[in-house]
């Protein structure tokens, strides 16, 4: 039962790990359309509403998870 479980947990992590890939690339690709053609994409101004996550999380949260990530990263690594 336990084996089944975890067969589980790692599938749903795998998919939540494609799915982060997927919409951060995706992301990126639009905020890189939107400064080259300035088109909002779908009506959405993705630079604006980047930003403004950005403000309401606050730059020293955003530091701290971009750390973790970092050190999460080389960690990993070894």
């Amino acid at each position: 039962m336990i084996k089944n479980i975890e067969k589980n947990i790692s599938t749903v992590s795998g998919l939540i790990n494609y799915l982060t890939r997927i919409t951060i690339a995706f992301l990126a690709c639009a905020i890189l359309f939107q400064l080259t053609t300035n088109v909002k994409l779908f009506d959405m101004d993705v630079i604006a509403n980047a930003t403004t996550l950005f403000n309401m999380l606050g730059t020293k949260v955003i530091l701290g998870i971009l750390a973790i990530i970092t050190l999460f990263y080389l960690l990993r690594k070894k």
